[in-house]
């Protein structure tokens, strides 16, 4: 991704021709919140020199990347949503993206380095209502006294909204859409758009 940012700051937006899709492919491919969102200044310049017509089913392929990679949810045939979203990404602005993203990896890097002292919940990964995935996430406290969404081994820091009488609303730092997680004292966790409309109840994880 550094690579790809560079070559735009150094070569400028003609170096980006009609046919290359490894802008799009490293978007999508990486799996952290942050440096997707640090990258996604290279995602608007690509649409600016090749036209949306030309990017990978643009805006569906790009946003769901962004969707998962913060949410574990699946933003896919969900057309309604696809302007609304789209319009709050774009608000990003960056000349230095190489600068951002190594920034990013410097931050990850610090936030691993700390221990992990329990485990608050882990859901099945599922993206879609009805279909369980591979896998899990976790809310995690690590030792600096902070929570922290754990998937895949990436970890985003989680800043607490709201305390209501039998549940807490999260969202993850710098997460671009304005929904976040309602997680209740009985461990059940559901994330809620921008609307207060939940969106998916996740399923608690089994190792069976």
């Amino acid at each position: 991704m550094m690579r790809t940012a560079l070559m735009l700051e150094i070569h400028g937006v003609k170096s980006y021709k009609s046919n290359n899709i490894v802008p799009e492919m490293h978007l999508t491919h990486n799996n952290y919140g942050p440096s997707t969102l640090a990258f996604w200044p290279i995602i608007k310049k690509c649409v600016t020199v090749r036209g949306d017509a030309k990017l990978i089913q643009y805006p569906a392929y790009q946003l769901e990347a962004v969707a998962n990679n913060f949410y574990v949810y699946s933003v896919y045939g969900e057309n309604n949503r696809h302007v609304n979203l789209l319009k709050k990404l774009n608000l990003i602005e960056s000349n230095s993206v190489s600068k951002d993203l190594y920034e990013v990896l410097n931050y990850q890097k610090k936030i691993k380095a700390l221990d992990q002292v329990k485990v608050l919940g882990i859901w099945q990964k599922q993206s879609f209502k009805n279909i369980k995935e591979l896998g899990f996430f976790e809310f995690i406290e690590l030792s600096d006294s902070n929570l922290y969404h754990k998937q895949n081994e990436r970890l985003q820091k989680l800043e607490l909204l709201e305390i209501k009488s039998n549940s807490k609303i999260y969202r993850i730092e710098k997460e671009p859409f304005g929904w976040s997680f309602k997680l209740d004292s009985n461990g059940d966790l559901s994330l809620i758009d921008d609307e207060n409309e939940v969106l998916i109840f996740y399923t608690k994880y089994t190792s069976n």
